[in-house]
């Protein structure tokens, strides 16, 4: 959200267990190439997103509109060159300390210890040799 930016990222994110990220990454490389298409696509066609958005949660597009504005919008590409950088590490490192500031959280742990990003490397690639 370009409100806290630069002093704080909100990564594009998501979650799995560490025994899904063991067992099934296959799955995950699936999965992440499928999300950098969607984001990639999101990124050239804001207007048709937000009215898909609108209709299927039922929130005015009115409603969902300055988040687009107000969100810097990452492809896959972006993603990717952060990621071979290392600069996500600090993202969550932030926000970490933020939390632990806000009470929320106890500590900071290292955020090399939860941020695996190999499986969206790989999908990355995937994605690119694709297109």
């Amino acid at each position: 959200d370009r409100n806290f930016s630069p002093a704080y990222k909100f990564p594009q994110q998501w979650i799995t267990s560490n025994g899904f990220y063991q067992n099934h990454q296959a799955s995950l490389v699936k999965f992440l190439a499928a999300w950098i298409l969607a984001d990639n696509w999101r990124k050239t066609h804001f207007a048709q997103d937000v009215a898909m958005t609108s209709q299927a949660t039922g929130i005015p597009a009115s409603s969902l509109q300055p988040q687009v504005k107000a969100t810097e919008w990452l492809s896959g590409q972006q993603l990717g060159q952060i990621y071979q950088s290392g600069a996500e590490l600090g993202w969550y490192t932030k926000l970490e300390q933020f939390f632990v500031q806000d009470g929320l959280l106890n500590s900071v742990t290292p955020a090399s210890q939860f941020v695996k990003t190999g499986p969206f490397m790989k999908a990355l690639k995937l994605v690119e040799s694709q297109t």
